[in-house]
């Protein structure tokens, strides 16, 4: 496993060479793409880690080795590298793993490690940040809002009219025999 670390952050970019059958090249354009002005980089200052004993099945290690991993995000006023409507988005998106303190929570206690359960969790954090820094798409006003034109619905009554007529002209004139 390749890890890359950003100046700025003391997130690790990781890259498997088992899900990645690449070169170094694939790898850099990995880095690239995930530190582009778009994306928005957590800094190590704003996440605070917490390690806490798993549940589950682990074995002998279950009450010894605290592999469970919790990040706390502060969401307040002390985070100004996060822009305010991004910070917004995120709490609306996010509102159940957001507490009343306004940190997000992000956990991993996926795997019987402490480190790739750190890795799953800041690439989940990292998920979601990411995911509220896109921005809507403005949506028009709905169809069922819209008024019809006269035309339209003019159009449509006389549709339906012919298609009654067609369906009386195939009905039995005489009597009631289903038979």
């Amino acid at each position: 496993m390749w890890h890359l670390l950003d100046r700025s952050s003391s997130f690790v970019l990781t890259w498997s060479r088992k899900r990645h059958r690449g070169n170094l090249a694939t790898l850099q354009g990995l880095r690239l793409r995930n530190l582009c002005s778009s994306d928005i980089v957590i800094p190590q200052r704003a996440v605070k880690v917490e390690h806490s004993r798993s549940s589950g099945p682990g074995g002998q290690n279950v009450n010894k080795v605290a592999s469970k991993v919790r990040l706390r995000l502060n969401l307040g006023d002390s985070a100004e590298w996060l822009p305010e409507d991004v910070r917004a988005r995120l709490v609306e998106q996010q509102s159940k793993l957001v507490t009343r303190d306004g940190e997000l929570l992000v956990s991993c206690d996926e795997t019987r490690s402490q480190t790739q359960n750190l890795e799953r969790a800041r690439e989940r954090l990292q998920q979601l940040v990411t995911a509220a820094a896109i921005k809507p798409k403005a949506r028009g006003v709905p169809i069922q809002e819209r008024p019809l034109p006269t035309a339209v619905k003019e159009r449509r009554l006389d549709t339906k009219k012919v298609h009654s007529k067609k369906k009386k002209s195939r009905a039995r004139s005489g009597g009631t025999d289903f038979g």
